[in-house]
């Protein structure tokens, strides 16, 4: 007899009477998922919560320091002369923005003949002046030659002018063209008057502007300090309802 084809029965051993079916010492037993305890998901959204407010504020640190140029032109000439006047136009801020340079025209882009004011008004309050230089000692950006100021805020929804006293040497841009805005902000029509003050005369003859004056800005995002605020309200609300269950 071959003893390969002998099946000793070992006491000590269960049969398995059908293939493939499970002992039933080594049926798994699965505990039904516990319910996490208001504490355990309050301090993960907690975690949450300063995670977000960390991104968020690298992301509004990032954002602060892009300054952006009101406006741009085609024009490299100008061909417009405004002696004795302020010439420029008339917009509305669609965003909460804070000034940083304001800038003048310059034709040719090879320096200014004259130094030239350049302020931005609202209601008749001059809110932000800047006397940019003669010369090149102004730095140049695209045609514009530009100062930095101390940053002025100005308000969403809010009409603004910004205005420049041209010369007889120093030509301005009138009816310009490839005309392009930010979308931070909303042009509204050509203003100019005598003197430096608030132009508040308009001549649809200039429009869409009297490109003279222009200036930078940066969007104003919310600080760190008033997200972290945020994110703990959220928290503490959280907390509050889970405490009345």
């Amino acid at each position: 007899m071959n003893d390969s084809k002998v099946h000793k029965n070992n006491p000590n051993t269960p049969m398995n009477t059908h293939p493939g079916s499970l002992h039933p010492h080594s049926v798994q037993h699965i505990r039904p998922a516990e319910k996490q305890s208001p504490i355990c998901v309050l301090k993960k959204l907690t975690r949450v919560a300063f995670l977000l407010i960390v991104i968020a504020a690298a992301l509004a640190a990032g954002q602060s320091r892009a300054d952006i140029t009101a406006y741009s032109i085609a024009n490299t000439t100008g061909g417009f002369l405004f002696n004795g006047n302020t010439a420029g136009f008339q917009f509305i801020a669609n965003a909460d923005l804070s000034i940083t340079s304001l800038g003048v025209f310059d034709s040719g882009q090879n320096g200014l003949l004259e130094s030239h004011q350049v302020g931005i008004w609202q209601g008749s309050v001059l809110l932000a002046s800047a006397t940019v230089p003669a010369g090149t000692s102004a730095p140049l950006s695209g045609q514009f030659r530009y100062v930095t100021i101390t940053p002025v805020t100005l308000i969403v929804g809010k009409a603004y002018e910004i205005g420049a006293n041209p010369d007889f040497q120093d030509p301005f841009v009138g009816a310009a063209t490839g005309f392009s805005t930010d979308p931070n902000i909303t042009w509204v029509q050509s203003r100019y008057i005598g003197g430096f003050s608030d132009p508040t005369t308009h001549n649809s003859v200039y429009d869409p502007g009297i490109f003279g004056p222009n200036f930078t800005y940066t969007v104003i995002v919310p600080e760190p300090s008033a997200l972290a605020l945020l994110g703990l309200a959220g928290v503490l609300i959280c907390r509050r309802r889970f405490s009345r269950q």
